[in-house]
């Protein structure tokens, strides 16, 4: 199953990166989904989400493995993609992300610049 979905969550894990022999550069972690309250679409909150695998390529692969850390707040955009596994019969939630974006309604720390280099846009 193939869709288009944006998800907020919890980074699980830090980003691992890698870089092909071909020159596309590669960045994954895992999301732990939370419930959007204002979504149109209620989800029992006692329903545990499953982890996200998101993967990241080129200049956003870049921007992920400097600027997201295992517990920031993220909103992903992407395309989802369910593959389910043959030993166990659980369904893997693999997200392949346009955008990734730090989630300033939940914001901690300092902040940090992720998956922008448009010249346009000047840093605050």
């Amino acid at each position: 199953m193939n869709g288009r979905i944006t998800v907020s969550g919890v980074v699980q894990t830090d980003p691992r990166s890698l870089t092909t022999v071909e020159g596309l550069a590669i960045a994954t972690f895992a999301i732990r989904a939370t419930a959007d309250v204002s979504s149109r679409i209620r989800i029992s909150a006692s329903r545990e989400f499953g982890p996200f695998v998101v993967t990241a390529l080129d200049a956003l692969a870049d921007a992920v493995a400097t600027g997201v850390r295992s517990g920031d707040h993220v909103v992903i955009a992407g395309s989802l993609h369910l593959a389910p596994t043959s030993e166990s019969g659980f369904v893997v939630a693999e997200l392949h992300a346009d955008a990734v974006g730090l989630d300033v309604r939940r914001r901690r720390g300092d902040r940090r610049p992720v998956g922008c280099h448009d010249s346009r846009i000047l840093p605050s």
